[in-house]
C-alpha cells in the first residue's frame, strides 16, 4: 500500500472505506472487550479485585470510542492519540486499501487496545504477562512496547476467531 499515492480525505474510497470502518466500530468494540475479558481468565488475573478494577477501566475506555476519522498524513496506518481517546485515525490509503470486514475489525481491535490500556496503563500486568509467555515460548525477549504491541495484534485475530 505504500506505493500508492495519498488520497484525500473525500475520495470517493476514503469516505467509503470510513463509513465501513465507522459501521464495524460497535462491533470490533464488543468482540474487544469480549476477548480482554478471556485474556484476564487465561492469565489468571479475572476475580483480582484489584485487576478486575483496572480490567472496568479499561473496558470503559472502549466503550467510549466513537469517532473514525479519515487522515491523508496517515497514508497507510491506523494510530490513536490519548489525548483524544474517542478517534481512531485510518490513513486514507489503509481505508481504501484494507479489502474484507475482517481486515478492518482487526485494525480496529489493534487501536482500542490501545485505548483500553489508556495512559494511566491499565493493562500492563497483562501485556506483561503475554511478554513473557512468548518470551518463554520463542526464545526472544517480548517487554514493554513490544508486549503491548503483540498483545494488540493477539486481540485482533483471537476476537474474530470467536465470532
Amino acid at each position: 500500500m505504500q506505493a500508492r499515492p495519498s488520497l484525500p480525505v473525500r475520495s470517493p474510497e476514503a469516505v467509503a472505506g470510513a463509513k465501513r470502518a465507522q459501521r464495524l466500530l460497535p462491533i470490533a468494540k464488543s468482540l474487544v472487550i469480549a476477548s480482554l475479558r478471556r485474556l484476564a481468565k487465561d492469565y489468571n488475573f479475572y476475580g483480582s479485585k484489584y485487576y478486575d478494577s483496572l480490567l472496568q477501566r479499561a473496558i470503559a475506555h472502549v466503550e467510549a470510542v466513537k469517532h473514525i476519522r479519515p487522515d491523508e498524513g496517515s497514508r497507510d496506518n491506523a494510530s490513536v492519540f490519548l489525548r483524544n481517546p474517542h478517534t481512531i485515525v485510518f490513513g486514507t490509503i489503509f481505508l481504501a486499501g484494507l479489502p474484507s470486514d475482517e481486515g478492518i475489525v482487526s485494525v480496529l481491535a489493534h487501536e482500542l487496545v490501545h485505548i483500553a490500556d489508556g495512559s494511566e496503563d491499565s493493562l500492563n500486568l497483562l501485556f506483561r504477562a503475554v511478554g513473557n509467555r512468548a518470551s518463554k515460548l520463542t526464545g526472544m525477549k517480548i517487554h514493554e512496547q513490544r508486549a503491548e504491541e503483540l498483545t494488540s495484534d493477539l486481540v485482533g485475530p483471537s476476537q474474530l476467531a470467536h465470532t
